[in-house]
C-alpha cells in the first residue's frame, strides 16, 4: 500500500467548514484563520465548472469513496491515489469544490500537500482563533 500523502485542508468559508464536519446542533467548533496567497503555491485548481467530464468524474469518485452510508471497499485509498498523482504532476496542493453545498452555497476546499512548518507563517495567530456553535450559522 502506498503511504498517505501528508496534507492540510482549509475551506474558504465558515459555512463550508460546517458542511464538511456536519456537527450536531450546539457543538462548539474551534476554527483557525489562515492567510496565504494561492499564487505563492502551485495549486491545481479543479474547482472550475469548465473541467472535462472525466476530471469531474475522477474527483467525484474520490470524494464519494469514503462517505458515511456508502459502501466503498477502498476507503480513502482512491482519494490518496488522486492526491499522489496531483503531487507527482508538480503541484503543492489543489483547490477542490466543496461537495456538501447546494445551489445557494458553493464553497471550495484548499488542500496543501506536505505543508511543513508553513502553516505557522500562514496562521493569523491569536487573532485568528475563534469558535462557532453549530446551528448558530445558517447553512
Amino acid at each position: 500500500m502506498m503511504p498517505l500523502v501528508p496534507l492540510r485542508s482549509t475551506c474558504d468559508c465558515v459555512e463550508g467548514v460546517l458542511r464538511e464536519l456536519a456537527p450536531k446542533p450546539g457543538t462548539r467548533i474551534f476554527l483557525q484563520d489562515y492567510r496565504f496567497s494561492p499564487s505563492a503555491l502551485r495549486l491545481a485548481d479543479v474547482s472550475s465548472v469548465h473541467l472535462t467530464d472525466f476530471v469531474k468524474a475522477v474527483f467525484d469518485q474520490a470524494e464519494n469513496s469514503s462517505v458515511e452510508g456508502r459502501v466503498s471497499p477502498s476507503g480513502y485509498a482512491f482519494s490518496q491515489i488522486v492526491g499522489q498523482l496531483v503531487l507527482e504532476a508538480g503541484f503543492e496542493g489543489m483547490v477542490v469544490p466543496g461537495v456538501r453545498g447546494d445551489p445557494n452555497l458553493q464553497y471550495r476546499n484548499i488542500v496543501v500537500f506536505d505543508p511543513h512548518g508553513r502553516w505557522i507563517t500562514w496562521s493569523c495567530q491569536d487573532d485568528g482563533f475563534r469558535y462557532v456553535v453549530a446551528g448558530d450559522v445558517a447553512v
